[in-house]
């Protein structure tokens, strides 16, 4: 008999059996099976790859358009890439090369970059051109390589005026590099039946030699890395100042801005030097002393320092040599540093009868616009063929000024003696400007005018000043005027250059027993004579900036490749033939040509 267990046992085993047998009848016990087998991939299924992100395309992108990334000569990195059949160059942080990097993107992908994506593409860019890249000089609006002089004509071709020994020609794709800005406008096309003299009409200067000076500093204009000295232009209203200075802005650099009002900040003051060749300041009144001076190192080349934006200890170094102009109703030009870098220019107020309107002017202006243009290249060209057969015996401080200028008046068939002869006689007078300016040099002027050589104590020469003040109605309590022999020796001292260029010679004797002796003289002032050499044939001008001398070849520019370590100031990329600078051996941190 069987127990309440056995029977609960049996019931479960005999239902299991009938759920089993159940099942098979129902095929679910075939289903379970396939159920429980694991999964097997089928075989059209394909593997998914990971999709690239939009920084990784941007720097493709870049890559693979860009035929060379370099460093100019303050460390900022370019690009140069084929816009259209021709070749322009950007910063790769300009918002040129960004819309265009992102209108790649954009034909690739129908959509659009987000900045972070962008962002992080142009740093991996910029650090490429850095630590792969070359390094090159870039030019603003002129430059030159070897013996060859370029003109950019800053159109949306890119093309530039090549300017040889033999002739001018536009060109496309030059083997140096020009950067752009956004204020500049395409220069007309020159032309071939050229004539500098075109410009004669427009100006209104009151003598031959002032309308000489005027068309050799302009044409010097175009000649890079010498110094180019000021053009001070003064006179009264009506005289026509802003005018040429706006012809000579259309000539050498047309902006959109033609004149300027110097800033006083002295940041805003270099950038404006910086972005433009040709700066001509309008309507001063007065110049500060930090303005003057900064004039004079846009003149010369010298630096000025610039901490970088957002950081603390990164500055941005501005080298550059600039043209310059300055125009006021009297000469702004008061400090004899400015004053040695200047030509003066004083206009008579124009006559009702000649009075034009603008418009008449301009237009007038633009029909000849090209002719003028050629004309000034056409000159160029010939000064370059007869500048090594120039040897001057003697030159002014702006020494290379005084060379090109010789050479140009003779390619515009002045005469290179007329010009040394007008320049100096303009020097002269810059002198006399800052001697007549001084009370001191006023009275001295004068006094010296009574007697050919003068010699005694300071304290002597100070009792017959204050008497020669009273002739001339100066006051002698005024604050500008020595009061004791020890100052009136610091006057003499500040003007002993002036007095020398105006024919008063000063020394002073060195200190005895019986005190100090200074003697004045006059003496008659030497002509600058000049020794011809004969031409050299085939022979370029590859020491520009250099002074007078024979050709050192040593401080030619060169070309090299790719940059190997950071000492290297250049070189040239493989792709695109960037030229660049070389520092010699034995050279320690001087560039070959300054910037």
């Amino acid at each position: 008999m069987l127990s309440k267990n056995d029977f609960k046992i049996n019931k479960a085993s005999n239902l299991n059996q009938m759920m089993e047998n159940l099942w098979r009848e129902m095929g679910m016990d075939k289903k379970l099976e396939k159920i429980s087998e694991p999964h097997q991939p089928l075989p059209q299924e394909k593997k998914r790859t990971k999709a690239k992100s939009q920084s990784d395309l941007l720097i493709e992108f870049g890559l693979s358009k860009v035929d060379t990334f370099f460093t100019d000569q303050r460390g900022t990195a370019f690009a140069k890439f084929n816009v259209n059949g021709h070749i322009e160059v950007w910063p790769i942080r300009s918002k040129i090369f960004k819309r265009w990097l992102c209108n790649l993107f954009f034909k690739a992908t129908h959509k659009g970059a987000n900045s972070d994506a962008l962002g992080s593409a142009l740093n991996t860019l910029e650090s490429k051109a850095f630590f792969e890249g070359v390094k090159s000089e870039i030019f603003n609006r002129v430059g030159q390589y070897d013996d060859v002089i370029f003109y950019d004509l800053s159109d949306e071709r890119w093309q530039v005026v090549k300017i040889t020994k033999d002739g001018w020609d536009i060109v496309s794709n030059p083997p140096i590099l020009f950067r752009r800005y956004g204020h500049q406008k395409p220069q007309v096309l020159p032309s071939k039946n050229g004539d500098i003299k075109l410009l004669l009409p427009f100006l209104n200067f009151k003598n031959e030699d002032d309308k000489n000076l005027f068309l050799i500093w302009l044409i010097s204009c175009l000649i890079p890395h010498i110094p180019h000295p000021i053009p001070v232009l003064f006179g009264s209203q009506g005289s026509a100042k802003s005018t040429v200075l706006k012809l000579a802005k259309m000539i050498l650099d047309p902006s959109i801005t033609l004149l300027f009002s110097i800033p006083r900040d002295i940041s805003e003051l270099v950038q404006t030097l910086d972005h433009h060749w040709f700066v001509p300041f309008d309507n001063l009144s007065s110049l500060r002393d930090w303005q003057s001076d900064a004039l004079c190192r846009a003149v010369t080349g010298e630096g000025f320092s610039k901490r970088q934006l957002y950081t603390d200890d990164e500055d941005v170094i501005f080298c550059y040599k600039r043209c310059i102009g300055l125009n006021g109703i009297n000469c702004v030009a008061a400090k004899p540093d400015l004053l040695d870098r200047a030509i003066l220019f004083e206009l008579n107020r124009i006559e009702k009868e000649k009075r034009k309107e603008e418009g008449e002017i301009w237009s007038d202006f633009y029909k000849v616009l090209p002719r003028i243009l050629g004309g000034c290249f056409d000159t160029l060209s010939k000064t370059i063929s007869i500048f090594h057969s120039i040897r001057l015996n003697e030159l002014e401080r702006m020494a290379d000024f005084t060379r090109w200028g010789f050479a140009i008046a003779e390619a515009l068939d002045i005469e290179g003696s007329k010009f040394l002869q007008a320049y100096r006689k303009n020097i002269k007078e810059q002198h006399e400007e800052v001697v007549e300016a001084n009370p001191v040099g006023l009275a001295i002027k004068k006094f010296m005018e009574q007697q050919k050589e003068w010699e005694g104590r300071p304290s002597e020469l100070l009792t017959e000043l204050n008497k020669m003040a009273e002739d001339l109605k100066i006051d002698i309590k005024d604050k500008t005027w020595p009061k004791q022999p020890s100052n009136l020796s610091k006057i003499l001292n500040i003007l002993k250059t002036n007095l020398e260029e105006t024919g008063i010679d000063y020394h002073r004797k060195p200190r005895s027993k019986t005190g100090s002796i200074i003697s004045l003289k006059v003496r008659e002032i030497a002509c600058t004579t000049y020794t011809p050499t004969p031409t050299q044939k085939n022979q370029g001008f590859s020491d520009v900036g250099k002074g007078v001398g024979k050709m050192d070849e040593e401080k030619v520019p060169t070309l090299q490749k790719a940059r190997t370590d950071e000492e290297n100031v250049g070189g040239v990329s493989n792709v695109g033939e960037i030229p660049t600078l070389k520092k010699k051996e034995k050279e320690k941190d001087e560039l070959l040509i300054p910037f």
